[in-house]
């Protein structure tokens, strides 16, 4: 089977073993896989021997290993080794259910079209995916949507959005901001709409993807929410500036909090992280079916996110369409102002 990986910086397709089919797993044919171009475009360039050498943690791995060796030829070895390493990617895709696993909690038929998604469901022909992180699609009418490869990238801003609406008076129609017009930015802004908030759009970018679907900040506006979908903070202060009493911080993904902690008092401003996908991200025991965290304390599951992404990609992939850049695992040309998407088995 082929599998795309990070390699030296770039995408390379290699030829590998087909994944084992483990007890608590559904093994997949994929048809379509989802390129979050943010994260992987990340991966790829940390792999740059400059961001090797910007990286901090790298230099306390390198020095921890200096000390504990003595051996400057030791730190110049695990260098080489990675520039050398390959890094799988992806973890959105759909396709066709191969087998499953003997003890997954409801199996699925051969042939059963599934949304999977985590770090099991990288770029590959194949994959072998924990229970939990698999979905039956919605009724299809003709070929699978591209678009539902989607809901695994979506259900991050869902996660964000609804962890930041439960600070807020539920009578509320909040006003929400969303920092970034990237895939994260649109999913995020799609679905704030989808529950009735008012959703308004900022990027230094004069064209992003978000803009086909969101309309701009109006001069004046002021905001419930602010929704950060970029991996920089720079000029967020201009946006706090305009935030209500009591509004709340979204931060999406692994972007650094880089605030004035005297602004968020004088606003009584809420700030909330969001764990990818949701409650549960993490947690092996729940992502192979063997624990449950659904609880009034752990409202937004992963699955429950991951269902709603499924639910809002079906309704907006008409829209979406227009928007989706098909590629070749043989030759991927991911384009920022684009959804970009694999084509494999179909």
């Amino acid at each position: 089977m082929q599998t795309l990986v990070a390699r030296r910086s770039h995408l390379q397709l290699l030829q590998v073993h087909e994944p084992p089919l483990t007890s608590h797993s559904i093994k997949v044919r994929l048809h379509w896989s989802a390129m979050s171009f943010g994260t992987e475009h990340n991966t790829l360039a940390g792999q740059k021997t400059g961001a090797i050498l910007k990286a901090g943690h790298y230099w306390r791995k390198a020095l921890g290993l200096l000390r504990q060796t003595g051996s400057p030829a030791r730190v110049l070895e695990r260098y080489a080794k990675l520039k050398r390493g390959l890094s799988p990617l992806g973890y959105s895709a759909v396709g066709e259910v191969i087998a499953c696993g003997r003890r997954v909690n409801v199996p699925l038929p051969q042939g059963t079209l599934v949304h999977v998604g985590g770090e099991y469901a990288s770029h590959a022909d194949i994959v072998t995916v924990p229970q939990n992180f698999v979905f039956p699609l919605p009724e299809q009418r003709g070929p699978i949507k591209p678009a539902l490869s989607l809901a695994t990238i979506a259900s991050v801003p869902i996660h964000a959005v609804l962890h930041a609406r439960d600070c807020l008076p539920t009578s509320m129609t909040p006003s929400v901001l969303v920092v970034g017009g990237g895939i994260i930015g649109t999913f995020g802004g799609l679905f704030a709409t989808s529950i009735g908030c008012r959703v308004s759009l900022f990027d230094t970018a004069p064209t992003t993807l978000a803009d086909a679907f969101l309309p701009r900040r109006s001069m004046g506006e002021r905001y419930d929410m602010i929704l950060v979908c970029t991996p920089s903070m720079q000029g967020i202060e201009t946006h706090l500036e305009a935030a209500n009493e009591g509004c709340v911080l979204s931060v999406v993904g692994e972007t650094p909090l880089q605030v004035d902690r005297g602004t968020l008092e004088d606003k009584y401003m809420t700030v909330r992280f969001c764990k990818s996908f949701g409650y549960g991200r993490g947690n092996k025991a729940y992502e192979f079916g063997c624990a449950d965290v659904d609880t009034s304390r752990f409202p937004h599951t992963l699955r429950a996110n991951i269902s709603r992404g499924l639910t809002l990609l079906d309704a907006k992939s008409s829209q979406l369409e227009g928007h989706i850049n098909i590629m070749s695992p043989a030759d991927p040309q991911p384009r920022h102002d684009q959804v970009n998407i694999f084509k494999w088995n179909n």
